[in-house]
């Protein structure tokens, strides 16, 4: 497996680590954390690498004790998120044939550029892919944003956070077809960043949008097998650089939260990966009407570095928490 156009991804990502810690603002910090199965041996020049590009935190860990060391782990995810993702690692996910246990976690929470005020939010109608509707709370305002209308039959805008190099994208289908094709746009090979968010023009709009709060759980394993890790997970796999024992990635799950409300939205997310050894201005009468009541796909981005920091759908208001197995 080999990362294209990047010439050297340890330096790459400590620049991005170092840029990211560094907004203002905006709270905004990821953190990585490694432990360490003490009866194994881990190459020093790895741990070094970690510690020094990703700012890793790397500590020993029994992972006999049962559930001890789960909860070592979830302890970390905790006070990294400040309590928003309270576990992430399963009783008896580890064991003694654990070698190292990886775990990226990620952190934001931003004020909008201009708030919804609490007055002006109203219970209303949210339509479901089914044709059913539920009733929920629904923000609004007035104001100028960024606008880019019936690109891949999707009305996209941009709400921008007091930090304006961050913003929440919001694609919103013209209909329930438009949104299975939207979908397979953003999936597909094909898809350009580039494109999907240039192109917008400064409009104003009466902004609607429901208050949310959504988590998921999700195995990658299979994720990253398509993209072409499968021998990572097999006998085959080669981690010479991190031990000279026989090592195979055992799972990668990630379980991630967005909450998006009348002053920002705060969103979190932990990737652990285990490795087991084998064995107010004057507005316009006429303002472009947004109104997010049926299903749309979201964006948390920072613009300046392009990075997508969290994505996700928002289909079913009754839904809080999405399990992929």
């Amino acid at each position: 497996f080999q990362l294209f156009n990047v010439s050297n991804p340890h330096w790459d990502y400590q620049i991005i680590i170092e840029q990211i810690n560094a907004v203002q603002n905006i709270k905004l910090y990821t953190a990585n954390g490694i432990w360490l199965n003490p009866i194994y041996t881990i190459s020093q020049e790895y741990q070094n690498d970690v510690i020094s590009f990703y700012q890793a935190e790397v500590d020993n860990l029994d992972f006999t004790v049962a559930d001890g060391s789960e909860a070592q782990i979830n302890s970390w995810v905790e006070n990294k998120t400040e309590n928003r993702i309270p576990s992430v690692l399963q009783p008896g996910a580890l064991s003694g044939n654990t070698l190292l246990v990886l775990v990226n976690s990620i952190f934001f929470n931003g004020t909008w550029a201009s708030p919804f005020k609490n007055a002006l939010t109203r219970k209303g109608d949210f339509y479901r892919p089914d044709g059913s509707s539920v009733q929920v709370d629904f923000m609004n305002q007035i104001h100028r944003y960024s606008l880019r209308k019936s690109y891949m039959d999707s009305d996209i805008i941009r709400i921008p956070f007091v930090n304006r190099r961050f913003a929440l994208y919001i694609a919103l289908p013209k209909s329930e077809f438009a949104l299975s094709t939207l979908e397979g746009e953003i999936t597909g090979e094909n898809f350009s960043d580039e494109a999907f968010f240039h192109g917008y023009q400064d409009t104003f709009v009466n902004l609607t949008i429901p208050k949310f709060k959504l988590s998921s759980n999700m195995v990658l394993n299979n994720v990253l097998i398509d993209m072409g890790t499968s021998e990572a997970f097999s006998s085959a796999a080669n981690f010479s650089g991190i031990t000279r024992e026989p090592a195979k990635m055992s799972y990668v799950i990630q379980k991630a939260l967005i909450e998006v409300q009348e002053s920002g939205t705060v969103a979190a997310a932990a990737t652990p990966i285990i490795m087991e050894r084998t064995s107010a201005n004057s507005l316009p009468l006429n303002p472009y009407n947004f109104f997010a009541n049926r299903s749309f796909v979201f964006f948390l981005r920072e613009d300046r570095l392009q990075l997508i920091l969290f994505q996700g759908k928002f289909a079913d208001p009754k839904t809080k928490e999405i399990n992929f197995p």
